[in-house]
């Protein structure tokens, strides 16, 4: 496979379906349906953290497979658990699919990072899919939703940075690091 003619650099713990679709913003492609669909790739491999699917994908994003297959989630082979970054979940474990949420100081700093599109500079930290945790860990933030969820199935997490209104910078409030 050949590496995408524009990348992004893999943001630290950044879950893989999240790299897949600021590489299809960052290729000007409209979702990340289509450049996985561009690349023979099974966005449900990608999501679901199959080896070979990230492989692929580290190929041609210019990305370490390794960070990839780290912040993937990973399913138990009878479906009763959850694997990421080498714990194991009970499938009480709820995963936040509808609803994109920012620690909105780390938003910041991912725009203010790079030089390029705007749209595909922040991206969504792996463990802030698990609906148990309140705060980033980092800035001790409450997770702000982004606005515009869910989006209409042809368009991509990254394109919600385009219409996402800022003011949920201003609306965060610190919290303790470990309220929930």
């Amino acid at each position: 496979m050949k590496r995408l003619p524009l990348t992004v650099p893999l943001g630290h713990r950044e879950a893989p379906s999240d790299f897949l679709s600021r590489l299809a913003v960052r290729n000007c492609i409209r979702d990340m349906r289509t450049l996985a669909h561009d690349l023979h790739l099974d966005v449900q491999a990608v999501i679901c953290g199959e080896s070979a699917a990230l492989a692929r994908l580290a190929e041609a994003g210019a990305a370490d497979q390794a960070a990839l297959e780290r912040e993937a989630f990973a399913g138990s082979p009878r479906g009763i658990s959850i694997f990421h970054r080498a714990h194991k979940f009970s499938r009480t474990i709820q995963l936040t699919r509808n609803q994109v949420r920012i620690c909105p100081a780390c938003f910041r700093e991912d725009l203010d990072a790079q030089s390029f599109q705007a749209e595909a500079r922040p991206y969504r930290r792996a463990h802030w899919i698990i609906s148990q945790i309140k705060t980033c860990e980092r800035h001790h933030l409450a997770l702000a939703p982004l606005g515009g969820w869910p989006p209409p199935a042809s368009r991509s997490i990254r394109a919600l940075s385009l219409r996402a209104p800022y003011a949920c910078c201003r609306s965060s409030r610190p919290r303790p690091s470990n309220a929930r």
